[in-house]
This record gives C-alpha cells, sequence and structure tokens, in this order.
C-alpha cells in the first residue's frame, strides 16, 4: 500500500508530535508555545540543557540551558523582558503545575538580554542561563518551570498589558 504526500506528511506531524510529548515526561527539551496571556502576540520558546557543562567544586554538574525565544503578532518596535518562575515549593519532587504568578511579580527572574521587535512586531532571542554557585540546580533535581514575555516601557518600568506565557512544564538537570 502506497500512502499519499498529505497522508505521509499527517502521519510524521503526528509522530514528532508524540515524540515531543513523551520526551517532556522526565527529561524537557524541546519547545513551548507562548500565548497571550494580555494584549497581544503569540511565540514559542526552545529550551535544552547543554552537554558540556562544567563540574561545580563539589564534582556535580549544575544547571546550564540554553533557549531561544520567538516572537509574532507583538507590538512593533517595542523591547520585551523573558524571564522564568521555578516553582520553588516544588524543586525535587514537581508536580506539573505552576503557581499562579502575578505578571509584576518578583518570582520572575529575567535572562540577561531584551528581547526587540520589528517594524512587523516580530523578534527572537538567544540566550543562556546558569545559576550561580552555590545552588540547588544539580544533577538528578526536578523542578517546574515557566516563562513569560512581558513590554518594557520607555521608563523601564513592565507593561503588564503586554504579556505572552508558556504553559509550566517539568525540567530534569543532566
Amino acid at each position: 500500500m502506497r500512502l499519499s504526500a498529505s497522508c505521509s506528511l499527517a502521519l510524521l506531524v503526528a509522530f514528532s508530535l508524540l515524540m515531543t510529548l513523551t520526551a517532556r515526561g522526565d527529561r524537557f527539551s524541546g519547545s513551548s508555545m507562548l500565548t497571550a496571556k494580555a494584549g497581544q502576540g503569540a511565540g514559542v520558546i526552545e529550551v535544552a540543557p547543554t552537554a558540556e557543562e562544567p563540574l561545580n567544586a563539589d564534582g556535580v554538574r549544575t544547571f546550564h540551558v540554553q533557549g531561544t525565544v520567538n516572537i509574532e503578532r507583538a507590538l512593533a518596535d517595542a523591547s520585551y523582558r523573558v524571564a522564568r518562575a521555578v516553582d520553588p515549593g516544588d524543586i525535587g519532587s514537581p508536580d506539573g503545575r505552576c503557581p499562579a504568578v502575578d505578571a509584576l511579580s518578583l518570582a520572575w527572574r529575567s535572562v540577561s538580554d531584551v528581547l526587540s521587535t520589528s517594524a512587523g512586531g516580530a523578534g527572537a532571542l538567544h540566550f543562556e542561563i546558569a545559576p550561580p554557585a552555590p545552588t540547588r540546580f544539580v544533577s538528578g533535581v526536578t523542578f517546574d518551570v515557566q516563562w513569560q514575555v512581558i513590554k518594557i516601557n520607555a521608563d523601564g518600568s513592565l507593561d503588564a498589558s503586554q504579556e505572552l506565557r508558556s504553559e509550566c512544564f517539568t525540567v530534569t538537570v543532566k
């Protein structure tokens, strides 16, 4: 039996989705959609632990991640902060649910650079995160995390009326 090109493509997409969902079970290394919690825009965040992070002073690998954020249909020529909120109550025993965090909460930890959008409202940012020593994020530790992309006003304040968020997902440190 020979499959049509459209049927083959549909099977390939379904298999890819299945593999992505399966990969999220123990160690998230993939992508999560960013949806508008307030305002406009959409996007995706992709995160992956690096394979060659150094050992800490105790001879244990610590968490080091590389990520990329891509957004579209956001405000034109605007600046956005990219941040994550780790669920501190379940480090080591995550439940897959992140607490409700206000858009302007201090629980959000920003990545180092600012994402800037084009005249068409699209933008991208690549980042790296490595927590400073001492850290609880060492080999084998699991935790839940959620990501936020929020507009930065000209005065440096955050604009909660323009916010994108990811789903909550569980990460396992390599």
